[in-house]
């Protein structure tokens, strides 16, 4: 079974979330994508810098989702009531 890694940059002070971003690569096991997600969450943090992520309270979710329960719908992506396009299909 494959794992798709999908991170989700909030605001809090907007009251809004990015589109969700799909991982390009998938991961073969739920730890190794829980890993990355944390790695690359802390790296865009760390990226967007202490001022702007305390101005607007910023913060990234994530979410590590087998591949067998998302449904591709033409180049719209479903995972747990997220939609967001695609620049590819994922399969």
């Amino acid at each position: 079974m494959k794992i798709l890694l999908t991170l989700i940059m909030c605001s809090y002070t907007a009251s809004t979330c990015l589109q969700p971003y799909p991982w390009p690569d998938t991961f073969s096991n739920n730890y190794d994508c829980m890993i990355a997600g944390y790695e690359e969450a802390k790296k865009k943090i760390e990226e967007i810098g202490k001022s702007e992520v305390n101005k607007h309270q910023i913060y990234i979710r994530f979410t590590c989702t087998p591949t067998d329960s998302i449904w591709q719908c033409g180049r719209i992506m479903v995972i747990e009531g997220f939609f967001s396009p695609l620049p590819t299909l994922i399969f």
